[in-house]
């Protein structure tokens, strides 16, 4: 399955965030938020591991990236 595209994924965190708001139960309202944040993270960090294609890449491209902040 080809990773999402960034649009994908924010029409899925705002679909998420509706049902949220709309969510009559607590522990539904806690699952869609749990879910949002699985989406959140993958929006940040990009397609799970799990995922990704196998390339053969070093141990070391599957650490975490950190963006930083440029001064404007």
């Amino acid at each position: 399955m080809p990773p999402r595209t960034a649009s994908q994924i924010l029409a899925e965190w705002h679909e998420l965030a509706i049902q949220r708001d709309e969510a009559s139960d607590a522990d539904l309202a806690e699952a869609i938020t749990a879910r949002i944040e699985q989406v959140r993270r993958e929006y940040i960090e990009g397609t799970p591991a799990d995922h990704r294609p196998a390339t053969g890449r070093a141990a070391v491209d599957d650490e975490p990236k950190i963006q930083m902040k440029l001064p404007l």
